[in-house]
This record gives structure tokens, sequence and C-alpha cells, in this order.
């Protein structure tokens, strides 16, 4: 259940659109063993304050959010390729953002290239991470929910022409205080993805996306 009620105020070059959201989850099946204790709450600021420094062109912002992502089988897989049912239920649970504040500039360059420049702290209840665990004596992969700090910076662009169009992310993070049951490995410090397509005439569509991944992460044990 999500309800977000908010007040929106444009004054000038100011956009401001203030409102918390209320945000309960309901569950068949309570997860016991991977879960951080008492980690979800009923509310979560939601604001975003922004300012057109350059009407058009660029805009300053500050967004303050927070909330729950539940983790379906699905998403799992989709970002974990050796999940399989064997991990049972209680990797059936939610990522938690207690808190994320967000700053950032947002504009474009011409009529062609756009671009999101961001940087920000985050409060993580819990969130899903990659682990090891024995299973028949064997060391297999797995996964596990942490509670943690994260700090990061990011960087969206766009360039889109009338043949081609290059656009991509990049993002850096850095992970502490970060607290599980067991081993895990620490969150990828770099990532992100290009991506570049051609077109002929608008009729034939060519193209090519690249995933980014840091092999740094350390396996570490509390």
């Amino acid at each position: 259940f999500d309800f977000s009620p908010r007040y929106g105020l444009k004054r000038g070059r100011w956009s401001l659109d203030l409102g918390v959201r209320l945000d309960m989850m309901f569950a068949s099946v309570k997860p016991t063993s991977l879960t951080v204790n008492g980690v979800h709450q009923y509310v979560y600021p939601d604001i975003s304050i922004d300012f057109a420094a350059v009407r058009d062109a660029l805009d300053i912002y500050l967004d303050v959010t927070g909330g729950t992502k539940m983790n379906t089988y699905e998403s799992i897989i989709y970002g974990n390729h050796y999940a399989d049912y064997s991990y049972g239920s209680d990797i059936l649970d939610s990522n938690v953002e207690r808190v994320k504040m967000t700053v950032g500039l947002q504009g474009r360059i011409g009529k062609r290239f756009s671009y999101n420049l961001r940087a920000g702290y985050a409060i993580v209840g819990q969130e899903l991470l990659a682990s090891l665990a024995f299973v028949d004596g064997k060391l297999m992969p797995s996964l596990t929910y942490a509670s943690c700090h994260k700090g990061f910076a990011a960087l969206d662009w766009k360039l889109d022409t009338e043949n081609f169009k290059f656009d991509g992310t990049v993002a850096y993070t850095d992970a502490w205080d970060i607290a599980t049951a067991g081993s895990f490995f620490t969150p990828p410090a770099l990532a992100g993805n290009v991506a570049f397509e051609y077109n002929w005439k608008r009729r034939i569509f060519a193209g090519v996306d690249c995933g980014i991944l840091a092999q740094n992460m350390m396996l570490a044990a509390h």
C-alpha cells in the first residue's frame, strides 16, 4: 500500500514539490533468516526542490526521498543469474531506503545533448547483496540482506541526432557500515551502461549496448 500526499508550488524560477510517502507492505510469508529486523518504516520523505538557473538549459535540484522496492523472483534473477528457487522465500523481501538525499545539475547543451550530473547520500535499511553460503558441504553463490550507508555520484547523458543516438549512465557508489549476518560482497564501486544506435533514413536501425561493472568487490564478514 502506497499513498503520497503532496503540495506543489512554483514561483519564478523556483519549483517546490513537498510531500510524504506512506508505505505499508503485506506478505503471506514473513522472511526471517536473511532480512534485517525492524527495518520497515511507514513514513518516508518525498521532497523535490528545483531552481532554473538558466531557463530551458540548466536546472539545479535537490531531492529527499525514501521508500521500498519489492524484490520478486523475476527482478532477483535479472540481477543475479545464478539465483534459483532453492534460495527459498527468505529472499522475497524488499530493499528499503530510509532516506536518500540527492543534489544535481540537469540541463542541455544545444538541441542535441542533455545530461544529469548528481551526487548524494543514502541511509539504507536493507538491500539485497551477493554472498556465499555452504550448501551440502559446498561453498555456493547466495544472497543476503544488509543495512548500510551509501555515498554516490552519477552521470547520465544523451546525444540524439538525426542519424545516431549515443547515451549512457556511469555511477560510483561507496558503501560503509554494512551490517548483516554472515559473509557478503560489497556492492561494486563502479557500474553503468553505454548504448549507441545508428539509423538509415529512419528505416533500418543498428546498435550496440554495453554494461559496465567493476570487479573490485571484496568479501567481508561480520
